[in-house]
């Protein structure tokens, strides 16, 4: 059984970032940013590029254009060279990762992909989970990463999970849905020629959240659950890429930076009970302190806890940039591997003066082929 230890907030300062990002060997890209004067200009060009593969993958129905392929959503996505990649859609386009005994819950699928030229080799994994304040939201949101991970090599699963919504899915029905599609892809490893042994999980807000908790909770029973049986199969990650992501549910920045995700954390502990906008706070949340506790990654922290890297715009007006530095420090004073890789400028949404997105995109692949 794992022990869960939480371990306070520290406060830390842009200044103690900026000289941070020095230590970490990550590169930031093309300018400097005048915010954080310490980050050295880096040209495109030495930017790590991902590693093709070859091969072929059998039996996996494709919609295959040379340098794009569009996904069933019907958004072209571009690939360098010739197409990387394979849709495999059995039940129309998802995978079911839980037949539930009294009614198919639709959110108990996933879309997975894998690389068409990787001849006999296993694929490592990356499971994207994605944001929309645990109350919206699809698996969709992963196809703006596709082409950069599956040209490196791995699988990607786009995986939904229930919302919590009004009378649904209050916490911690989100995090058993995310284990298990995890135990579903191990159990399913074989037929779909992945590498049991190196998952990695990804995702952006409140997918970020469920990528942290996902990686540091490994063994907590009350989180692990029973969806989608296979509890032979681990459910735990080998790395972890959480993207503006809280980590502090109780945090003031977080419960007074901004009403909606005040609302949404809220939300999340309630299952959607109403609530009045300006008695979100606090107040609002204590009646829920022990389960926003249980919801905190940083709750869970211990030394058996995969490498994580940590993405996040330094102008996140919607989960501050300081719940990422709170991640960060958390998971190094258990003396664990962490990166963190502040966007400076960028939004919640990774918009800004710089193309944010493509720099994660080169960023995140390189990063997991070193880790995993």
């Amino acid at each position: 059984m794992k022990q869960s230890s939480r371990t306070p907030t520290r406060a830390v300062s842009r200044t103690r970032v900026s000289s941070l990002i020095l230590s970490l060997g990550l590169p930031l890209a093309w300018l400097v940013i005048p915010s954080i004067p310490t980050i050295a200009r880096t040209e495109a060009a030495q930017l790590t590029s991902p590693t093709p593969v070859s091969g072929a993958v059998e039996s996996l129905p494709c919609r295959i254009d040379r340098g794009s392929v569009t996904p069933v959503s019907g958004i072209p996505i571009t690939v360098p060279g010739e197409t990387l990649v394979c849709l495999y859609q059995p039940y129309s386009r998802t995978l079911v990762y839980e037949n539930d005994r009294h009614e198919l819950h639709y959110r108990h699928s996933l879309d997975l992909y894998v690389p068409r030229d990787r001849g006999s080799r296993l694929s490592p994994v990356v499971m994207y989970i994605h944001g929309g304040a645990w109350a919206g939201g699809s698996k969709e949101a992963c196809e703006v990463h596709l082409a950069s991970l599956l040209t490196a090599g791995f699988a990607v699963a786009c995986v939904d999970y229930r919302l919590s919504v009004p009378d649904t899915a209050p916490f911690p029905a989100q995090i058993h849905d995310v284990k298990g599609a995890v135990r579903w892809l191990r159990a399913n490893a074989q037929r779909f020629h992945l590498d049991r042994r190196r998952f990695a999980a990804m995702g952006h807000s409140a997918g970020g959240h469920l990528t942290s908790l996902l990686a540091t909770s490994g063994g907590v029973s009350a989180l692990e659950g029973t969806i989608g049986e296979n509890l032979k199969q681990s459910s735990r990650v080998q790395a972890a890429v959480p993207i503006s992501g809280p980590s502090d549910l109780l945090a003031t920045d977080v419960l007074t930076s901004y009403m909606g995700e005040c609302m949404a954390v809220q939300n999340l502990l309630t299952g959607g009970l109403p609530l009045i906008p300006s008695d979100c706070g606090y107040a609002s949340v204590e009646p829920y302190r022990s389960l926003a506790i249980q919801a905190n990654p940083i709750t869970h922290l211990t030394s058996d806890d995969p490498p994580m890297l940590m993405i996040h715009g330094t102008e996140d007006m919607t989960v501050p940039f300081t719940q990422s530095e709170t991640l960060y420090w958390s998971v190094r004073d258990h003396n664990l591997s962490a990166a963190l890789l502040p966007l400076p400028g960028a939004d919640h949404d990774l918009q800004g003066a710089v193309d944010f997105l493509s720099i994660v995109n080169i960023e995140v692949p390189a990063y997991l082929q070193r880790t995993l």
